[in-house]
Order: C-alpha cells, then structure tokens, then sequence
C-alpha cells in the first residue's frame, strides 16, 4: 500500500490531531506531501517527534528551510541516550476514533515514495475493542517518550488527549485478540524488556520451522543474528536481501550458514528499507515488523532491551498468510547465494553527530510579544548573542545576552510583534562559537489555528456566527450545539432555546496536566507584574471560539475611536461608587415604570419573544446554581454571548418591538441583572468553580472581553433606567454590586485602566451604546 494515500482518509467528522514519529526527517517532504494529507484527514492539530540531532542536520544541509515549522506544527525532539531516537508511528485521532500507522518509513522522500517500506494499518472507532487498545498503547508510548516536553509541543499533546476521551485510561493489556482469532501487539522501547526478547515470549517455544528476515542494516559481526539464533533455534534462517544494494557484512562468522536470497527485484529498482522477522511454526506465521533493523541496539537481547527507541508490531497469523500477503512466496524457492559471493557493494558512510557535540541551541518560542528560550542542559551558554532568522536562511535581529530576563529555567525578552511575525528559526552565537539552528514555535499561532473538524448542525451554528450581522436569540441555541461538540456531546438537546429546561447531567472537559480555579490563578498572577495588557485566548482551538468572531464585530472589534459617541461615563466608566446594599436580593418585585417617549418607524420587525427570553435566563440561572461541574473558557463567552443578545434584542429606534427598559421580569435590565448575578454572585459564586490552565500567564484576552461587556452593561442599566420611586431603590444597588463584580474577578488598577478595557467599552460604547440610544443620558 502507499502510506500516503492512506493517511487522507477520514474517518467520521474526521481526525483532529495527528502525531509523527521518526528517526530522520526532510521537511521539504513532509510540507509539500505527508502535511497536506494529514491536513486533509482533518486535523489542525500536529505533532512531530523525531531524533534531535537528525532534526538539526536537516536545518543545516542546505536544502530549502521549512515555511510551516512552527505555525503549522510543532516539532519536539525527546532526550536520548547511547542509542537513536528510531520508532516510525504515525496516530490520527479523532472522537469517532482513530488510525495507527506503525512502519519502517522514515519522513523523508524515500520513506514517503521512494523505498520498500512495510506498514502496519491499525483502525478503531470510539468504542472498546482489540483495535482501539491498540492505538492506545501507541498513544501511551508517545506519551512516555514525550513526557519531558513542554511550551507548543506539550499544548499539541494536550489538546489531542482531550478531545479523544475514548484514549483515556490504563494502559492495555500487551496482546490484543481480533475478531479472526489473530493476535496483535505494540512492542516497543524503552522498555523492561527488548523487542527481541518479547518477540520470542510471543513465539511461545513452538518450534520454528524457518526463520525469514529482512533488515536493510545490520550489526558487523551479526551479533543480532546469533541472539535470534539462540532464542528462537530455528531450523533454518533465510535472509531476504536486496543484493544490490544491501548492508550486509558479507565476512562476519555468523553469515556461513545462512540461507540469503537475492530479491533485488521484489519490487524493481527501489530501495529496500523494510524490516521483517517471520518465525514460520507449524500452527502459525509469528510477524515482526516496524522500526527496528537487524542489530542489538535495535532488538535487543537478553538481559538487554536495547539502546534505541524503536516501535515494531507483532501479529500471529495462520500459518503461510503472511508470505502470501507480502507476495513473497516467489522468492523463497530461489536458489541462495552464499554471503561470500554478495555482490560488494560500496557502503555509505555511517551518520555522523559529532559536529553536533556541544552546539545545541535550546528551543525557541514566540508568545504574545515574548520571544522565549529554553536554554540546553549542555552547552551551558552564558553570553553572546542570540541570532533570529527569517524563512529564507537570512538575519532578522540579533539580541544580546544582557537584554534576556530570566524567567525559571527560561530567558524571555520581549520584541515587536512584526518584527517577531519574520522570525522562524534562532541560533546562540557566543564568541567563535555558534548553536545549531533551532525552529521558533509561534506558540499562539499554533492555539488559534486548532480546531476540529465539524459537519452538520456543529458546522451550521459555527457559520451563523461567522456570518451573523446581529446577536438574534437563535444563536443561545446554536452556541449549545458549538458547546456540546467542544465537550463531546454534539449530539445532546440543547439546554438554552425558548423550548429547552436545564442540563439533566454534568458535562466537563478534559482536565489533564495543572489546572487552575480563578482564585488561584489571580493569586499566581498577582506576584507577576501585570499592565492590563491582554493575553492568549482561552478559547483557541475550540468551537466556541468562533462566537467571538460576530460578538467583537458587535462590540466594535475592541478598537478606540475619535467618535466616542454613547460612551458610557466616558473616562470614568469603572466608577464603583459607595452605595451599599443586598446584592443577593436584587430580584425584589418592582413595578414597571413609565415607558417614556417612543421612537416610531414605519416598518416594524417582529416583537421579541418576551416569554423566551425569560425562559432562556431561567434556564442558565437554574443551570449554573443546580450544577456543581466546573465552568471552562467556553462558559465565559456564553456569559457574554447571553448579556450581548438581551442588549441587542432591547427596545430601541432600531427594534421598536424590543425587551422594554423596565425593571419587571420581561424588561431587558432585569434579564441582564439576573444573568450577571447567576455568575458572580451568592453563597458559593459559579465563578469560584472557572477552571484555567496552569500555563497562563496573563488574564485571557476572551476574558477581559467578557469582564468588560458584563461591567458596561451595568452601566448601560444606570444610563438608560429613569429614576422614578419604582426603579430608585433598583438602581441603588448597582453599585455595590458592580463591586462586588470587580472584587470577585480580582481586577488591580492596571487591568481597568489597560488598553484592552478601555477600548473594549469604548467599542461597546460606539457601537452598542449608538443603538440602545445611551448618548445624551
């Protein structure tokens, strides 16, 4: 089969992440033909694991650099000891399940087109079974390999296990059972045990009638051979070798008795770099396949698991299929040749890292403005510079040590956004020496770009945000359906629409590595210097992402502006006064008061539905107070979506059949006074149970959005309510309650008056203020 050709299929809605693993890695190959398939499997969300020292060889053969390295995915080299960083794994996952590759390519042009390869295709669906456990146990190897990264290539990681919740839990039993009565297996290493040694505790002492290998490499004396030998006695091994361009050392001792074949033509002129072991036994055909070459380093032996990290499937098939299979049987009637008459054959010279000893750069990452450095373990730089670099190879900037601010084990400086927007690689020049070259991770870059795939009524509720001109009250039930897929339950009945009651049962995403409650991540970032300037947003890579799409385009982008007409008490719209009162009985009821002067227009939209939206607002107070699951990002931004579609839907010249501007349950300042109250306030506040990642370290952008629709619209209340002997003792409570609001969110000085604050109740000013009429009041 062609790799390739298999990777693009989808599998349901398809798959959202995918992960690689290889020893060497050409990136003009994987960018111009492996990334479009997964891409359009897909996924947004990928990984690439490969050997560290390999990967720096790539930057700096002077082929043409990577363009979409660090935007369109990440790359992570694992730490690695006497031996190589080896196994070939390929997982595409989704929620309705997912697909394992496990082979002998490498990403490179000839693993990807041009060699024999031999593949193993493993699919699963969101139920249990022999398959998915499978997969599993490759997702828990990629996660013990990958168990030191961080920044980039831990959020890939993360982002994938929490959006594949069938991937969770122990890891699976080593043999699988398939339906056919074939067994399958994941071996790899590092382990307690090498692939070798597993491999004949699999074979189980049957006897081994005949032994067939292929391996494109092999140790000099053929030590592998001899271990195989020794724990298997076969009668009799048959080496399938391309003669033509083989590895093989034609003088070693062992090679005298055994039995090579010449099958330079099994598939013409390619090369082949498949790896192969098939222990024929009476009852069956025991297949090894996958990463690992005919060496120690590779099998292991015993009492020795080996110095790589490699990855090889077992299977146990009836016996002769897998001859059948892999259309060998041809060859194997061929006549040997024996190991002195091969062919000599001029062998390539061995992959060098010593130019690499000592000139690791670190990792580098871009995020909101930083540029961020992960020095190496060794060398251990203390000076110079630090070069950055564009696609092309050529300087951007070079920053001097002195300017990095330490920050744990990491250097920061900040830099200019479009200066940082040309940087894709870095290296550490210090003296006469200087680093290798290291890619930069544009970290926020990568969040933004994830999502996952959607189709059906997932995918119309996200366009009737993005395309939305208005915050109309369909779309509390289109954000249902965008919240349920970004919890796994896209298929639920919505809880917010005129028709719906409340959430029968809890729904919680995915909560692995550090999280944090609100209260302590405000306590964390109390001890970092804080300008109110906006961080990363919470939301990346989720559905819900998209609502913010038509809710900023409603509250004008967040942007300042000349025109500052119906900005709500212009510089002092944080005004808290010090009025007192119950801002837990601020549901008293009052009579409605006159409604005052209307504005008529000859064509009228139709009424807003009174009674939905009180039904809607019931339903979220219900919902958060009867509900102790923890609240994410996402329950922020329905927080905001709510608030934004009760103002919109507000009596005014634009939608003269409006919600009035009364204090009754049906008048919009009731409705958005219950709304924000619902959140913040009471004995145990819903806010006390937000949840954000540890990894945070400036207030979310999408948050402070919210913070400030929710305070302006309480100023919005205050401007619009008239004060009569109905409405007095309503609007004397605003106050306190606005903070109480400020307290519980833990908000200093320098996030209110912070550019994205203020700009952000500038724009609600200019452009929801214009149509509620605030300008004058």
């Amino acid at each position: 089969m062609r790799l390739l050709d298999r990777l693009v299929r989808r599998k349901g809605r398809g798959f959202h992440s995918a992960l690689a693993t290889s020893f060497a890695i050409e990136f003009g190959a994987f960018e111009d033909v492996m990334l479009p398939q997964l891409m359009g499997s897909g996924a947004t969300n990928i990984l690439i694991v490969a050997d560290d020292r390999m990967t720096a060889l790539a930057l700096m053969d002077g082929s043409t650099l990577p363009r979409q390295l660090g935007r369109d995915y990440a790359l992570y080299g694992p730490p690695v000891g006497a031996g190589v960083f080896h196994p070939k794994i390929v997982l595409q996952l989704g929620r309705d399940g997912g697909r394992a590759f496990v082979s002998s390519a490498n990403i490179t042009g000839a693993g990807l087109g041009g060699n024999l390869e031999i593949a193993t295709e493993i699919e699963c669906s969101a139920e249990p079974g022999p398959e998915q456990d499978f997969i599993r146990a490759a997702w828990h190897y990629v996660e013990r390999i990958t168990s030191e990264t961080e920044g980039a290539a831990r959020d890939a990681l993360d982002w994938a296990r929490e959006r594949t919740p069938w991937i969770a839990g122990p890891v699976p039993e080593d043999v699988q059972v398939l339906g056919d009565g074939s067994l399958l297996a994941f071996l790899a290493i590092p382990d307690e045990l090498g692939v070798l040694e597993r491999f004949a505790g699999l074979v189980g002492g049957a006897p081994v009638e005949r032994l067939i290998i292929v391996s494109p490499y092999w140790d000099k004396a053929l030590d592998a051979i001899a271990d195989i030998r020794a724990a298997l006695n076969p009668g009799r091994i048959t080496v399938l070798l391309d003669a033509q361009r083989h590895d093989f050392p034609r003088e070693a001792e062992h090679a005298a008795d055994l039995e090579i074949i010449d099958i330079s033509e099994w598939e013409g002129s390619r090369f082949t770099h498949a790896k192969l072991l098939i222990a024929m036994t009476a009852g069956h055909d025991h297949v090894l396949s996958g990463s690992a070459n005919c060496t120690p380093p590779a099998l292991g032996r015993k009492g020795f698991a080996g110095a790589n990290a490699e990855a090889c499937v077992y299977r146990r098939l009836p016996p002769g299929i897998s001859i059948e299979t892999l259309e060998l049987l041809e060859f194997l009637d061929l006549p040997a040749t024996p190991a002195s008459e091969l062919p000599v054959v001029e062998h390539r010279e061995p992959i060098s890292f010593a130019p690499l000893a000592g000139r690791g750069a670190g990792s580098f990452e871009v995020d909101h403005g930083l540029l961020i450095w992960t020095p190496p373990d060794v060398p251990r730089w203390t000076g110079g510079s630090i070069e950055l670099i564009d696609s092309s190879g050529d300087p951007v900037i070079r920053v001097e040590a002195e300017r990095l601010i330490a920050r744990s084990h990491q250097r920061i400086v900040p830099l200019d956004d479009p200066l940082l927007a040309k940087v894709h690689f870095a290296r550490v020049i210090e003296g006469e020496m200087s680093s290798t070259v290291a890619p930069v991770v544009h970290r926020a870059l990568m969040r933004n770009r994830r999502r996952e795939p959607a189709s059906g009524r997932v995918a119309r509720s996200a366009a009737a945000f993005l395309e939305g001109s208005g915050a109309e009250f369909f779309l509390l039930e289109a954000f249902e359906y965008l919240y349920r897929a970004d919890t796994a339950e896209a298929d639920a009945a919505p809880e917010i629409g005129p028709a719906h009651g409340p959430r029968s049962r809890k729904e919680t995403l995915a909560e692995p590595g550090r999280k944090l409650s609100y209260e302590e991540f405000m306590a964390e970032r109390a001890v970092r210097p804080s300008r109110g300037e906006k961080g990363e947003n919470a939301l990346a890579g989720t559905h819900c992402d998209g609502v913010r799409v038509l809710l900023n385009r409603l509250s004008g982008g967040g942007e300042a502006a000349d025109d500052r007409t119906g900005h709500v008490d212009d510089d002092n719209w944080m005004n808290l006064g010090d009025e007192s009162g119950d801002s837990e009985s601020l549901n008293p009821r009052i009579s409605e008061p006159d409604p005052g002067s209307r504005i008529e227009v000859d064509q009228k939209p139709p009424a807003a539905d009174r009674k939905a939206f009180e039904r809607a607002v019931d339903n979220y107070v219900e919902g958060l107070t009867n509900d102790e699951r923890s609240l994410s990002p996402a329950d922020v931004v329905k927080l905001r979506l709510l608030l934004m579609v009760i103002l919109w839907n507000a009596y005014c010249a634009a939608f003269p059949g409006g919600l009035q501007c009364s204090v009754d349950d049906k008048g919009w300042p009731r409705l958005v006074l219950r709304v924000i109250a619902a959140f913040f306030c009471g004995r145990n506040p819903p806010i006390r149970r937000l949840i954000l990642a540890s990894d945070l370290q400036e207030m979310p952008i999408d948050f402070l959005e919210c913070w400030a629709t929710v305070i302006w619209a309480l100023d919005a209340i205050a401007r619009m309510l008239p004060v009569t002997s109905g409405t007095r003792d309503f609007l004397s409570r605003l106050p306190k309650l606005k903070a109480q609001i400020v307290a519980q969110l833990g908000l200093t000085q320098a996030d209110l008056a912070g550019d994205v604050m203020t700009k952000w109740a500038a724009g609600l000013s200019r452009e929801m203020g214009r149509r509620l009429g605030i300008e004058g009041k």
